[in-house]
C-alpha cells in the first residue's frame, strides 16, 4: 500500500466489502502524522465504517486482520442499529509505503 495511491488504496476495503456481504458506509484514508517521511515504512491511518450482520461484521474484521497488509486496530466500535443489523466503526493503520 502506497501513501499518495488512494484510489488503489479504497479498492482494498471495496474487495472486502463484496467478499464479506458488509456495507461500506464510510471509509476515508487520515492525513500522516507529521515526521513520518523517510525510507521505512509507516502506518496509514484509515476511519471505516461497515453495517452488516453480526456474522458478516466478524468476517469483515478477520479479513482486515489477516489480509494481504498489517493492520494495526487503534480504536473498534460496535452498535446495535437494527433487529440483525450491526454497526462497526473502526480506526485503523495500516502498514505502508511513503
Amino acid at each position: 500500500m502506497r501513501v499518495g495511491q488512494l484510489a488503489v488504496n479504497l479498492q482494498y476495503f471495496y474487495r472486502m466489502e463484496a467478499d464479506t456481504g458488509v456495507k461500506l458506509v464510510d471509509v476515508r484514508q487520515g492525513g500522516l502524522k507529521p515526521g513520518t517521511k523517510g525510507p521505512g515504512f509507516i502506518g496509514v491511518p484509515y476511519a471505516v465504517s461497515v453495517q452488516g450482520t453480526f456474522p458478516q461484521v466478524l468476517t469483515f474484521l478477520g479479513r482486515l486482520q489477516k489480509g494481504s497488509h498489517f493492520c494495526r486496530f487503534l480504536s473498534v466500535g460496535l452498535t446495535k442499529s437494527g433487529d440483525e443489523l450491526v454497526s462497526l466503526s473502526l480506526n485503523v493503520e495500516i502498514l505502508g509505503v511513503p
